[in-house]
């Protein structure tokens, strides 16, 4: 039927003639039954009647809530939440005049109780903001409508506010000093923990729109828009927080506020923010102490702040750099919970604080780490290592003129006993490979100790751990480190290197030669072998000339001959961790250069020897001095008839 629109907007049924009403109506009627399988059938019906037909069935939905006003909760929040759904699969196909009416049906259900009903409120709110996407400015109008000055707004409507902000900031931001101009003279009367909390949570959303907007400005309306234009008011807003939020005995309040300041600070002149440093700083830095769990959003809040302190590499917090260090780097001494997300994460942001101040104080910051790393107690090193693995992946640009301290810094470690710090230090010299630090002067000695590691014996590795425990039994606990594990990591580590970096392989190569023939490397053959042989064959490949050796030039390499030797003898006892058939490729790939009249021979040999291998791989059919373990073969002057094999 025809209706003429008011300045009320009536509910009334808009029909497409293509379903009837009354079916819908009935549908309606019926989508909180008691019985779960008849109510998600109904459900199921009307969210499919809504992709089809959106006008039809969201004004069917808002006409019934309109007449229904004592209909139950439960009932309501069913139909809010198939109308929010609706309209986040067909935003395009709603005509403004049913927007509108939408709106205004979700604010007034938002705001129809004084009292939090948050499974009823949070429904009509996310209509509300699912709408926004798309009807920015119509919900924008109904908000601002319910957010008068001089007055405390509904809770839920705070909430709204933030959200829509987030998920629409180019309809927001132009009317933000409006909206900042209204919400502070409200700051100072409210006293409820959970709406301050409300309004916090407001502050840094809308902060975080702001952010969005003036990065995006191509896609803004008003491209005059800059941050220093919301500047004054949130430094207003930022002192109420700071000065009197904080300090509510409520947690979960304080955790808010200190997240929001986070943001907040983004927004400030360079002149404000360094103007509330000396006290920001210290506030932050406390609460770790009156926390002792849920320091996520501490740590948060305190990296954004960090983040607009160095902004362009300024040094406003030259003042506070050492109380900073200080506080943090305990934190970061204690291994995240691997089964808490939350202690992941902070472990992150811990880390990701280090970084920020790499931007501007990354000589204070290198003095200050490898002070840390003279202090021989495993935790403290194990700390300092994974700081610099994560400065090494992160702040290159900021480190491009300390890379040889770097490399050098790490040499003291290199002979520390601790399986947790060997571990660390293996992780970061990988960093070090990625990033090309290991072809500077020192790099060698960084490869040498992976190595070692990859040496670790076969009696070591295969024991459960390396603390004997009551009884004479070795158990491993959670958080141990085993020779074996270790082993394996940096076996796996030469190997990444060799094939994932391309960078590396003129430091690898002909280095990891130097490893093949000393005894004490035996337990290393299969990784350095099976790095070798991928070298020599792609370096041959491409006929790059670093592949040809000279041994005259290259003093350190062990000779044709005692190369020779050492591969046949360890050759012969092909089994233990594969390894014949590793050094039966690199004998094939580097043949050149052990003798020139060798390829010919060996390419056609070898494969053999290496099918015969794979046919025998269990041990059947090799002989008894050929299937021992690998002590036989531990030293290239051995005359055991291992040769023989």
């Amino acid at each position: 039927h025809t209706h003429t629109t008011h300045t009320r907007t009536h509910a009334h049924v808009m029909n497409t003639n293509l379903l009837p009403p009354a079916m819908v109506m009935a549908l309606i009627e019926q989508c909180n039954d008691r019985d779960t399988k008849a109510r998600k059938a109904v459900t199921d019906a009307l969210m499919t009647i809504g992709e089809r037909q959106p006008v039809l069935s969201l004004s069917s939905c808002e006409t019934y809530l309109q007449k229904h006003k004592k209909l139950s909760n439960p009932h309501r929040i069913e139909l809010l939440k198939i109308m929010q759904r609706v309209v986040e699969l067909t935003a395009s196909d709603i005509p403004a005049v049913l927007a509108m009416r939408l709106v205004r049906l979700a604010v007034a259900e938002m705001t129809a109780r004084a009292e939090i009903v948050p499974d009823w409120q949070s429904a009509a709110s996310a209509l509300i903001v699912t709408l926004g996407n798309t009807f920015g400015k119509i919900v924008l109008e109904e908000l601002v409508q319910r957010y008068n000055p001089g007055s405390i707004p509904h809770y839920y409507v705070v909430r709204t506010f933030g959200d829509f902000a987030q998920q629409n900031a180019f309809a927001v931001v132009p009317a933000l000093e409006d909206i900042l101009g209204r919400s502070l003279p409200m700051l100072g009367m409210i006293k409820h923990d959970n709406l301050r909390w409300a309004f916090a949570d407001m502050l840094a959303r809308f902060s975080d729109a702001i952010l969005t907007y003036v990065a995006n400005l191509d896609r803004a309306s008003d491209k005059n828009i800059t941050t220093s234009r919301f500047s004054q008011q949130m430094y207003s807003a930022f002192e109420v927080l700071f000065g009197v939020w904080l300090n509510a005995k409520e947690a979960k309040l304080r955790l808010a506020v200190v997240e929001a300041l986070g943001v907040m600070s983004h927004i400030l002149t360079e002149e404000k923010l360094q103007e509330l440093l000396p006290r920001l700083i210290p506030g932050m830095l406390a609460l770790y102490k009156k926390f002792t769990s849920e320091i996520l959003p501490i740590t948060q809040g305190l990296e954004m702040v960090l983040a607009a302190a160095v902004h362009d590499g300024n040094q406003m917090l030259a003042p506070q750099l050492d109380l900073i260090l200080q506080s943090l780097y305990p934190l970061l001494q204690y291994a995240p919970n691997y089964n808490d997300s939350h202690s992941i994460k902070n472990h992150h942001e811990l880390l990701r604080c280090f970084e920020k101040l790499c931007i501007a104080f990354s000589d204070r910051l290198m003095a200050f780490l490898f002070l840390k790393l003279e202090n021989k107690e495993e935790r403290s090193r194990v700390g300092t290592l994974l700081v610099l693995k994560h400065l090494v992946n992160s702040s290159g640009q900021h480190l491009s003129d300390k890379r040889e301290l770097v490399v050098s810094g790490l040499r003291p470690l290199l002979v520390d006993p601790s399986l947790r710090v060997r571990q660390t230090l293996a992780q970061v010299i990988i960093a070090l490979a990625h990033h090309d630090y290991l072809s500077l002067e020192g790099g060698p000695y960084l490869i040498k100790f992976i190595v070692e590691q990859c040496s670790i014996s076969e009696a070591e590795a295969t024991a459960a751990s390396g603390r004997p425990v009551k009884g004479g039994k070795q158990a491993v606990l959670d958080d141990e480190v085993t020779h074996g594990q270790l082993r394996t990591m940096c076996d796996n580590i030469i190997n990444l290197a060799t094939t994932t970096i391309p960078h590396m392989e003129l430091v690898l190569w002909p280095l990891l030669l130097e490893f093949v023939v000393p005894a004490q490397y035996t337990e290393a053959i299969p990784a350095v072998c099976m790095s070798l042989a991928t070298l020599a064959d792609k370096l041959n490949a491409d006929g790059n000339e670093a592949y040809d050796l000279d041994y005259e030039v290259q003093v350190n390499l062990p000779s044709p001959q005692a190369q020779l030797a050492r591969l046949l003898t360890l050759a012969g006892h092909p089994l233990h961790r594969k390894r014949g058939v590793h050094t039966l490729n690199l004998l094939r790939a580097n043949a050149a250069n052990i003798h020139e009249d060798l390829p010919d021979l060996w390419n056609e040999v070898i494969p053999r020897l290496l099918a015969y291998l794979s046919k025998n791989a269990d041990g059947e059919g090799l002989s008894t001095s050929a299937s021992s373990s690998s002590t036989g073969g531990g030293n290239s002057n051995s005359n055991s008839n291992s040769s023989g094999g």
